[in-house]
């Protein structure tokens, strides 16, 4: 009897513990107020927005949906799924709007409450580095909702050029490579790539129109420059060179 007793006090004891660590596996992971650069202004709120799969993404231009479709690519690895992009929507939406603001056009105001998140750009490149603080804004955790946390974020850059360099003229590097440093750089609100394809060690990337690029020590006076800018969600490439047809 009085081993009977005990079993069951310990299959009781065993099924508390089991419900406590599912409990504790479903929980909500939840972000925190950590954006780095820092936002000229961000106040915290007692509000928290709950991503899952019924929220929608609300764009209506072709740029702002493009930035919407970003966001889904970094929510997808988190979630394992994609939100909806629609026209309209008020509650459970994030909501997207661009303005026409020249005077400070990076600029943004991205506010996170119970039932919505609003960011709304001063221009297309606004809206983007908007988006950006958001995804700053998800937990790390994998979960099948996410909590964001509450805010009121006014932010603009107060420098127009901001970038960082990357030398492939002595080191080789992979062009998944490449293409995650240049998503980082945009989440860090960096606006331009500065990349060292060349100097006199050798030419690092083949363009088959332009012969002289194809030996190892072009005959050109200065290196040739590369510039990509990430602003307006598009990574344009520029090229600059010194080469002249003859």
């Amino acid at each position: 009897m009085k081993l009977n007793t005990i079993f069951k006090a310990g299959m009781l004891a065993m099924a508390i513990g089991a419900a406590a660590c599912n409990t504790g596996g479903d929980k909500t992971p939840k972000g925190t107020l950590a954006v780095i650069p820092l936002p000229a202004s961000l106040k915290a709120t007692a509000d928290s927005f709950l991503i899952d799969k019924q929220t929608v993404i609300v764009a209506t231009t072709a740029e702002d949906k493009q930035t919407a479709a970003l966001f889904n690519s970094w929510l997808h690895e988190l979630t394992g799924y994609d939100l909806k992009i629609a026209d309209s929507g008020e509650k459970n939406a994030i909501i997207l709007k661009t303005g026409n603001d020249t005077t400070a056009a990076e600029g943004y105001n991205l506010s996170v409450k119970n039932d919505q998140v609003a960011i709304t750009g001063n221009s297309a490149a606004g809206t983007f580095y908007g988006i950006q603080t958001l995804i700053q804004l998800l937990p790390v955790e994998k979960g099948s909702s996410l909590l964001v946390p509450g805010a009121d974020i006014k932010d603009q850059p107060r420098f127009a050029y901001r970038g960082m360099h990357l030398d492939v003229g002595r080191h080789f590097f992979p062009v998944a490579f490449i293409k995650k440093y240049i998503d980082l750089l945009a989440m860090h609100k960096m606006n331009t790539f500065h990349w060292h394809l060349t100097d006199d060690q050798g030419w690092r990337i083949e363009i088959k129109s332009i012969h002289a690029c194809r030996r190892s020590r072009p005959n050109v006076k200065k290196p040739w420059k590369v510039t990509i800018t990430t602003s307006n969600m598009m990574a344009n490439l520029t090229v600059a060179s010194t080469h002249r047809k003859k």
